[in-house]
């Protein structure tokens, strides 16, 4: 049987005061998708990446840009869409398709450990620039297992 899609999508502005407000959606949505706390973590975390590169960079960190994330549930699996207004940016361009998070410091460039972050822990990573607004898409299987108490 297959299983039809549920989507649930915010619309907010890339500003410091907003974060709660993402975070809190984020959290709800991978609760309601049946997220392990180990997957909400790190949707969590690579929201929280993508965002506060908005905030700071987005049109030169000056005025808030919109911001629309949408979450997907079909098959299993948490689809996620992160959109905003900034200026064109492609963040997995400029990363070196060799470096990994388990380099060392020695061999870590500056800069870029969200991106990769985002590169090493999403699955099915893209970027795309569509109606004018910035697109990066992940998923994550949603692994509803129970919690192991120990």
């Amino acid at each position: 049987m297959v299983e039809t899609p549920v989507s649930i999508s915010l619309v907010c502005l890339a500003a410091n005061q907003e974060y709660p407000r993402l975070q809190a959606f984020v959290e709800q949505s991978c609760i309601r998708a049946g997220c392990s706390t180990r997957q909400r973590l790190r949707v969590i975390l690579l929201i929280e990446e993508l965002f506060t590169n908005t905030v700071q960079h987005g049109r030169g960190g000056v005025e808030p840009v919109p911001v629309n994330l949408t979450f997907t549930l079909a098959d299993r699996e948490l689809k996620v869409r992160y959109e905003d207004g900034a200026c064109r940016y492609d963040p997995f361009q400029s990363l070196n398709p060799k470096h990994s998070l388990s380099d060392t410091v020695e061999l870590r460039p500056l800069g870029g450990l969200g991106v990769l972050l985002i590169r090493e822990l999403g699955k099915n990573v893209r970027y795309a620039w569509t109606k004018g607004m910035n697109c990066v898409t992940f998923s994550m299987p949603a692994d509803a297992h129970p919690e192991r108490k120990q």
